[in-house]
């Protein structure tokens, strides 16, 4: 209950109650003079060891305003001494206004279930700490709260409002409540950039009508549920950049068919990468990096002809690159950066027409670099990553064709291999030397 000081006085017959810290005190009421004059409930005859004594009147009343309840007590205590100097009598008095505890009972905006869910998100997350928490627990219409929107008497978005952030980085701390499951005609739940800990609840798998699923940036754990799968309709899934999520990655994720952004980047999942997620035709962007992933890069990949951007990089991925890779014709970037591939990089990857940044650096790939990458520069390709790998022999010339009259802003990394890269042409080493200085320096 929260209780809010104010300063009552006397204008003539009644007692105006001054509000400034409770406005919702003037906005119920539209009037000052809220309580009539009331003779005095008792008299108290005090006395103390000096001999002194006072005669105490005191005054209780109370109004009932709209969803306010106001208690004023006035008190007056005039010293009823032996002396002559007596002081004046002095009058203090102490308003509390205590709003009623909100009750899901007693609203008709949306079902008594969404309504629960949406007061247990606010108890545990300690929504009296949050930044903005407009509404919550005060309004007696829940579709009034911050960041919650409904539609045909259902909420169906919880996270920014129309108005600004909402509920996006308002500083939610705690965990998600189970009863979020009830929200069963939510299309979107939004709460990234928080402090939420704990796990995701499972119960997020009975919410079939999301669309959008964020929670990225906060500090998440655990593992992803499976249930997780049954979210048939989602288009984005966005759990990464700061969670510290473990364990694989579902194979039921492969059911989201809708899907055209997974986005798990930055969390400590581990195990293979589901070859279910071939199944993902709509995906066009996929964001499984910064993890600790194993096993090989799964061929189904190959499948999704959507796919713009494949982000693998910074992780323990093993074995060779699939040459399904390069059926891929709309991937603008692909990165399988710092893992443990090997092999030699697959002639197909330059038929990758769109390609605008290829990273395959720090790796384990071996063998000549393929003259067919020379290619790529001619629809867009303005960065080729090959540093920190084991391959040898001559550097295909038209790499530097392509940077010279296609694109002028390209740059090509070589250094830190194993192997010595060559080249018989000396203009084109001292073009070389001049794009990556250690472009041979595993000739030493």
């Amino acid at each position: 209950m929260r209780w809010y000081e104010g300063t009552a006085v006397r204008r003539g017959a009644r007692l105006l109650v001054s509000m400034a810290a409770a406005a919702a005190l003037a906005t119920g009421c539209g009037s000052s003079d809220l309580i009539p004059e009331s003779a005095p409930d008792r008299l108290v005859l005090s006395t103390s060891s000096s001999s002194s004594f006072a005669l105490v009147a005191e005054t209780t009343t109370t109004a009932l305003v709209p969803t306010t309840l106001v208690t004023t007590t006035t008190t007056t205590k005039p010293p009823m001494t032996t002396t002559s100097d007596a002081p004046r009598p002095k009058t203090t008095t102490t308003t509390r206004v205590s709003a009623p505890a909100f009750s899901c009972h007693s609203q008709t905006a949306i079902p008594i279930s969404e309504c629960e869910a949406l007061t247990a998100l606010y108890e545990s997350t300690n929504g009296t700490d949050w930044v903005d928490n407009q509404g919550w627990m005060v309004d007696p219409d829940p579709c009034e709260w911050l960041g919650v929107t409904c539609s045909d008497g259902s909420v169906s978005e919880l996270g920014p409002s129309a108005s600004g952030n909402g509920l996006v980085g308002n500083v939610l701390t705690g965990v998600l409540p189970p009863e979020l499951g009830n929200l069963t005609n939510l299309t979107r739940l939004d709460l990234p950039h928080n402090w939420i800990t704990g796990g995701i609840p499972p119960e997020i798998g009975n919410l079939t009508n999301l669309t959008y699923l964020a929670l990225f940036t906060n500090r998440l754990s655990g593992t992803i549920p499976p249930e997780l799968g049954n979210l048939t309709a989602l288009t984005t899934l966005a759990l990464g950049e700061g969670n510290q999520l473990t364990g694989p990655i579902p194979a039921e994720l492969g059911n989201l068919t809708s899907l055209v952004r997974l986005g798990l980047r930055s969390n400590q999942l581990s195990g293979p990468i589901p070859p279910e997620l071939g199944n993902l035709a709509n995906l066009t962007d996929m964001e499984l990096n910064g993890n600790q992933l194993s096993g090989t890069i799964p061929a189904e990949l190959g499948k999704l002809g959507n796919l713009l951007h494949l982000y693998l990089g910074e992780n323990q991925l093993s074995g060779s690159i699939p040459a399904e890779v390069g059926r891929l014709d709309r991937l603008r970037d692909l990165s399988v950066r710092y893992n443990q591939l090997s092999g030699e990089i697959p002639r197909v990857l330059g038929d990758l027409s769109h390609l605008e940044r290829l990273k395959l650096d720090h790796n384990q790939l071996s063998g000549a670099i393929p003259a067919e990458l020379g290619s790529l520069g001619l629809t867009g390709l303005n960065g080729l990553w090959l540093d920190h790998n084991q391959f040898a022999g001559e550097v295909p010339i038209e790499i530097q064709n392509i940077s010279l009259t296609t694109m002028p802003g390209f740059w090509i990394t070589l250094h830190g291999q194993t192997g010595c890269l060559t080249t018989a042409d000396p203009a084109f080493a001292d073009w070389l030397t001049e794009v990556d200085p250690g472009w041979n320096d595993g000739c030493a």
